[in-house]
């Protein structure tokens, strides 16, 4: 079995087959003419031998990676060892970690804008219900009956407990308008320090799917073996999933295809692919900053082993 760097995969894969053929062969007569040359310029024509080889060796990976996209199963992917040493960890004290706990889209939608701001506490004291609160959820209370600020908004631990208000300005506004179309938000304590008695926390602001404009398509390919480090069948991962799973779109630039993934903790399973013909109507030339799937009419056939799917498409700007 043949082996190939995955590193070389990785750094070749904006190239269509039909560029990599073209660059091997041009690559190729380019060594074999400075090689010529390198023969009757000696000494110094050495140099051009060994720019001859470097050429030569590039040419080689070009016409590799095109072998290994026709025939996957007849290489070997190679990973290459770590030239760093591997440091050890230090732990972080939870008062000074940076966390990043958004999800970029959940069943609610997606996340248009998250912000840090430090949390001004009703009193001193109140300062100890955020120790060892870092990354935990926090809640906001619309205060509408305080006689003082009916737009005040408290912000609550987990427990119930009161510890500061929403300072005015831009936040509290924008806290009221997601409130008023009931739209999904979130916050957490981010992070704080015990010397200076001060902390902040993070919010984050998501807009419901169903406002962005969408297409459905009918998911293709189901039966087409998995690229390469996918163990599962597609068949397999979809008769799993269920109406409403909220899906990734890829495009690879290789192949010229939208594959549907699924991310289920730390392992991303495909799915099926979008029909070239459906990209070309529906999502070539739009303006988006990215695609976001969800499944529906999910339907399994045990008997006769078939499963479809459609995927409906957002797209959002």
């Amino acid at each position: 079995m043949k082996k190939i760097n995955s590193k070389t995969v990785k750094a070749l894969e904006k190239f269509s087959d039909k560029q990599l053929k073209t660059y091997s062969v041009v690559f190729f007569i380019f060594a074999v003419v400075i090689a010529v040359i390198s023969c009757f310029i000696m000494p110094i024509g050495i140099l051009f031998l060994l720019l001859a080889l470097a050429i030569f060796f590039a040419s080689n990976n070009y016409r590799k990676v095109q072998k290994y996209r026709q025939n996957p199963e007849a290489f070997e992917v190679a990973e290459l060892p770590s030239q760093t040493q591997p440091q050890k960890s230090v732990p972080v004290p939870d008062g000074q970690m940076n966390y990043d706990l958004f999800d970029n889209v959940t069943p609610h939608g997606v996340l248009m804008y998250q912000y840090e701001n430090n949390i001004y506490f009703l009193h001193p004291e109140n300062f100890e219900c955020v120790i060892g609160m870092g990354g935990k959820q926090i809640g906001f209370s619309f205060e509408e009956e305080n006689p003082a600020d009916p737009r005040a908004v408290m912000i609550c631990t987990p427990t119930g407990d009161e510890i500061g208000y929403v300072n005015k300005g831009q936040m509290l506004d924008m806290l009221h308008d997601w409130d008023r179309k009931g739209w999904e938000f979130a916050g957490y304590i981010n992070n704080y320090s015990e010397a200076d008695r001060k902390a902040t926390y993070k919010i984050g602001f998501y807009r419901p799917l169903d406002t962005f404009e969408s297409k459905k398509i009918r998911l293709t390919k189901i039966l087409k073996k998995p690229t390469d480090g996918h163990i599962l069948s597609r068949f397999d991962c979809l008769s799993a999933c269920s109406d409403g799973d909220i899906v990734q779109i890829t495009h690879y630039d290789y192949s010229d295809s939208y594959v549907v993934t699924r991310q289920i903790h730390f392992s991303i399973d495909e799915l099926g692919e979008l029909p070239t013909q459906a990209v070309e109507n529906l999502i070539d030339g739009r303006d988006y900053k990215m695609l976001v799937g969800v499944l529906a009419n999910v339907e399994v056939d045990d008997l006769d082993e078939t499963v479809s799917a459609n995927v409906i498409v957002y797209f959002i700007a």
